[in-house]
């Protein structure tokens, strides 16, 4: 356990960090981006040209892209996979077609868009400023660090071990998992795999259903990151903010 305070300010002891992964740990919204794009490039394929524009425009608004950028409260930015299967499927019915021919071009969309992702994209995201100091710095105080992510168990173990974080990281929590976020069961069942307890646990995430998740499981202390993204995130849960993860110190006594 250790003492944490936020630019200067005592604010309790914690046993373990919870962060999200994408726009809290990694600078994720190039790449995001990039799988936008196919997503709708691959779905425009799909049906009659006349309602190509049309699609475009629904998905751009679901996913959260306005002008090819990303809103950091955007669909692709904080919502599960299966929402935005979801999301994807209800902009296809706008367009005309029967719900189970809208799940199936969805279904095939994504996996279409996977492969394309994984075959033209080598890069892995980059961590957001300092991160792996105060990482380093929580592991040198015994503080537990997890990962609650929408991304797969595959992709967040590939952005840990690309960034040296592996070894750093006691246990992943990924969309694959159930219940997966921003059910806040998600937190009671990993804190009870990781032995942990939520009062004693810290989440950091750059997306508001995270700090409200955060908030509804009772955990000690909920900050909103809020420099993953291009431009500044707005956050309205939370107990605090933090732009740089120097704000953040730890003693143990």
């Amino acid at each position: 356990m250790a003492l944490f305070y936020l630019r200067g300010e005592y604010l309790g002891r914690i046993d373990a960090v919870l962060f999200d992964k994408d726009g809290t740990l990694s600078y994720s919204q190039p790449n995001l981006e990039i799988l936008a794009q196919a997503r709708i490039f691959h779905s425009q394929q799909l049906i009659h040209p006349k309602e190509r524009e049309n699609l475009r425009n629904l998905l751009e608004t679901s996913y959260g892209l306005n002008k090819g950028i990303l809103n950091p409260g955007g669909a692709i930015a904080v919502a599960s996979r299966q929402n935005n299967l979801i999301s994807t499927a209800t902009a296809f019915c706008q367009t005309g077609l029967i719900w189970p021919n809208a799940l199936k071009y969805s279904s095939v969309v994504f996996h279409i868009s996977d492969n394309y992702f994984k075959s033209t994209n080598e890069v892995i995201d980059k961590t957001t400023e300092l991160l792996l100091p105060f990482i380093e710095s929580l592991n040198d105080y015994k503080v537990i660090c997890g990962v609650i992510s929408n991304d797969s168990e595959v992709g967040i173990w590939q952005f840990l071990r690309h960034h040296k974080l592996r070894h750093l990281v006691k246990m992943i929590w990924s969309a694959s998992d159930r219940p997966s976020k921003p059910n806040p069961q998600t937190i009671y069942h990993f804190c009870e795999v990781a032995r942990i307890n939520p009062a004693h646990c810290l989440l950091i995430s750059d997306a508001d259903t995270d700090l409200y998740m955060g908030e509804k499981a009772h955990v000690s202390l909920s900050l909103g990151y809020t420099k993953g993204w291009k431009s500044k995130t707005s956050l309205f849960f939370g107990n605090y903010s933090i732009d740089n993860w120097s704000e953040i110190t730890l003693t143990n006594h």
